[in-house]
Formats: structure tokens, C-alpha cells, sequence
């Protein structure tokens, strides 16, 4: 639909009426108006005639950020993966705590799972099959032989679970909606497969996806100001995200010299391999923790 702009001319001297000037402009154009003067030669004068004249402008909406369709499509597929291997490892250092550091590594066969992780002194392995759980490790349980597997209960299995799941973490993440201004920065290959990486750098955890995900989110910590920090992800041709890297470095507000650093790193690789089979341990023998 076109708008019609109506302006009135007034020649000065002349005793003829107002001539008007019709000008057309498509309406989801606006007309800036500005204001030219024209002299005009007549036999008895030299007026000046100030005539409104619009000037085009150019509309441009507003463009979403092309990284976020492809990105969160990417997340969703790993997400949704049924049979895969994945690693996390995870590094928190908080003032003068000890620091925190978690090494998973984990298969995947729908609700199968075999996983061995270290957690300080700590060397764990899980296996979960056909709704029966095994454990070897586990010193915090009281087993009689750290190398020998036992057969465990459900609640006994979720004690010694590894307090931090990457399965977690990145639908902690998806659940952001990466609407993130991700750019991409390189290409690279990962597990034989050509990557696109794209990087962000977050103003926070909780813009990042993770601060709750990793209990980080309380008021006052030492995240609570980022210095500086970085999110990569590996968008990779199968249409899967592949890997996940986040490095922070940040400070208490009320204390500079209270410092938090974070490094995690996630790998998801080898979907839907027929090979990734999950068996129940040989020469288990059943476990109980003792009443006091």
C-alpha cells in the first residue's frame, strides 16, 4: 500500500493559489522530511520557495543470529543419541579450596551404560545392564576388595554416581535456546569428521548454561564477575555437536582476590556404533552395606 504526501507551494509575490505536490512512497518506507530552498526568477521578484522534499531511507530489519537454528539443532541430536561414548573432564578451582577435578569416561547403548571416572583419590567404575547395577572401586562404600565388581542396589549405584553428568550439562545448555551471537572461528576435523567450530565468549555461567547445571549459581561466589572466558562448539557434517569447551576465569565481587576458574571439556562421538555393547561383569558377588 503507498502512502501519498501532499505539500503545498507558496510562490511569494504571486496572488495565484497553493499548487500542490503529490509524492508516492510504499508505506513500510518511512520519509524523513528535509527542507531545500529553490529560487525561482520572476519578472517582478526573486522569491524563495521552501519546499518539504523527502529523502529515501533504507529499512533494514532486524537479522536473528544464524548460528542459533544449526547450533541448538546440533545439541538436540546429540542429545536425542541413543548409542554413543562420551568424555567430560572437569576442572574448578575456587579461592584456596582444594581444587575440584572430575575425569569420565563413559558408553552408552540406551539405558546400558558402562562408566569409569576418577574423583580425587577415588578410581570408580559402573556398569548398569538389564536394571542391574555393578560397581568396583567405591572405597567410600566400604567394599571388601577395591578390585573385585559387586553387585549393588539402585540407591547404593545413585551414592556413587559421578556428581556431574555431560548429559546434563548439555541440555543445561540447550535450555538456554542459544540465542548466544556464537561466530564461527575454524574449521577443524574431529573423530575423522570435518567441524565447524564456533565460539562465544559468555558474560556469566548462567549465559554460558551451565552455572546451575554445576551448583555455581549462588550469589557472592567467585564466579560472580568474569575476567574473561570462552565457549567453543564443534558443530561437525554428520549434524551432530561432537564436542563442547568452556575456560573461565573470574572473581568475587567483594573480594578481587578471591578467584574462580573453570575448564570443562565434552565429547560425544561414535553414534549409533553397533560394536557398543554393555555386559553384566563375570564373578560379581553381591554387596550390602553393614547396619552400625
Amino acid at each position: 500500500m503507498k502512502k501519498i504526501l501532499v505539500l503545498s507551494l507558496w510562490l511569494a509575490g504571486c496572488t495565484a493559489a497553493p499548487t500542490p505536490i503529490i509524492i508516492e512512497s510504499d508505506e513500510s518506507t518511512p520519509i524523513p522530511i528535509a527542507t531545500a530552498t529553490i529560487a525561482i526568477a520572476t519578472p517582478n521578484a526573486s522569491p524563495k520557495i521552501s519546499i518539504a522534499i523527502p529523502s529515501p531511507s533504507l529499512v533494514v530489519p532486524a537479522i536473528p543470529s544464524p548460528t542459533r537454528a544449526p547450533l541448538l539443532a546440533a545439541l538436540n541430536k546429540t542429545l536425542a543419541a541413543k548409542i554413543y561414548r562420551v568424555t567430560m573432564t572437569l576442572n574448578v578451582k575456587i579461592g584456596n579450596a582444594p581444587a575440584f577435578g572430575l575425569n569420565l569416561q563413559s558408553v552408552q547403548n540406551g539405558d546400558d551404560a558402562q562408566s569409569m571416572y576418577q574423583l580425587g583419590a577415588e578410581n570408580i567404575e559402573l556398569i548398569e545392564v538389564g536394571g542391574q547395577h555393578f560397581v568396583k572401586g567405591a572405597r567410600a562404600l566400604g567394599v571388601p576388595n577395591i578390585s573385585k565388581w559387586y553387585s549393588i542396589t539402585p540407591d547404593l549405584a545413585d551414592a556413587v554416581r559421578y556428581p556431574f553428568a555431560p548429559e546434563e550439562i548439555l541440555a543445561a545448555i540447550a535450555a538456554t535456546g542459544l540465542t548466544q551471537n556464537f561466530s564461527a572461528s575454524a574449521r577443524e576435523t574431529l573423530d575423522g569428521i570435518n567441524c565447524a567450530v564456533w565460539s562465544y565468549r559468555p558474560g556469566s555461567l548462567a549465559d554460558a548454561g551451565i552455572g546451575r547445571a554445576l551448583g555455581l549459581d549462588a550469589p557472592n561466589n567467585a564466579f560472580e564477575f568474569v575476567e574473561q572466558a570462552e565457549m567453543k562448539m564443534w558443530l561437525c557434517d554428520d549434524g551432530a555437536l561432537h564436542q563442547l569447551m568452556i575456560d573461565v576465569a573470574a572473581h568475587k565481587v567483594a573480594s578481587i582476590s578471591e578467584k574462580g576458574n573453570l575448564k570443562l571439556t565434552i565429547h560425544v562421538w561414535d553414534f549409533n556404533n553397533a560394536a557398543i555393547n554393555i555386559r553384566a561383569p563375570a564373578n560379581s558377588e553381591p554387596f550390602q552395606l553393614r547396619a552400625p
